[in-house]
């Protein structure tokens, strides 16, 4: 039998309630099993969105049946369970990290969008196989990051070649990208920016 759709009776004490007691209040429980598919009703899809096709999970009980959930729905509901309390202020706009409250202490970090540039006069980098190589060039990438404790975000400059990469403040991005700027505008023989 597939166990990824096969109902279970052996539900935990930490998954045995499906809905809080104020869902349970607000929705009627007959109702909504007369609008559950039979394969909701015996456990063989998700309670809710009726996704069968992907791993399923023992949610609870559901007037006395065993209902399963996916995995999209049971981080849905373990996220509004559980909010990030270690978050104690906003994010900064640039984050775009999902925070939940399990987060492991060195996970709680906020986390930008990462930009790159192909480095095309560099040996390129096999990402596939030796036998079905894929040759692609290396990308320089950088992003921003900050730890939930920490006052000010750091630039993370590194490669997609696993080599390293380097943690720079504010001020030393900015001096960097500064000298970045002047060796560029010194090569084309234009004026230095300021």
């Amino acid at each position: 039998m597939d166990k990824r759709t096969a109902p279970t009776s052996a539900v935990t004490p930490a998954t045995s309630e499906l809905l809080t007691s104020a869902q349970a209040a607000s929705l009627d429980l007959h109702a909504l099993t007369g609008s559950l598919s039979p394969a909701q009703y015996q456990g063989r899809a998700c309670i809710s969105c009726g996704a069968a096709d992907t791993h399923l999970k023992p949610a609870g009980k559901l007037l006395d049946r065993d209902v399963v959930e996916c995995e999209t729905h049971i981080w849905e509901r373990e996220d509004a369970a559980n909010p990030p309390a270690w978050l104690t202020t906003p994010c900064p706009p640039w984050c775009v990290d999902k925070h939940r409250g399990g987060d492991h202490p060195d996970d709680r970090n906020h986390g930008g969008d990462i930009s790159s540039t192909a480095l095309t006069t560099m040996d390129f980098e096999n990402f596939g196989s030796p036998g079905k190589p894929k040759f692609r060039p290396v990308e320089l990438m950088a992003t921003l990051t900050q730890n939930y404790r920490e006052t000010e975000a750091r630039v993370v400059v590194s490669g997609t070649d696993d080599k390293g990469s380097y943690y720079l403040s504010l001020a030393e991005a900015e001096a960097h990208a500064r000298a970045v700027l002047h060796l560029v505008a010194e090569a084309r023989g234009e004026t230095t920016p300021e």
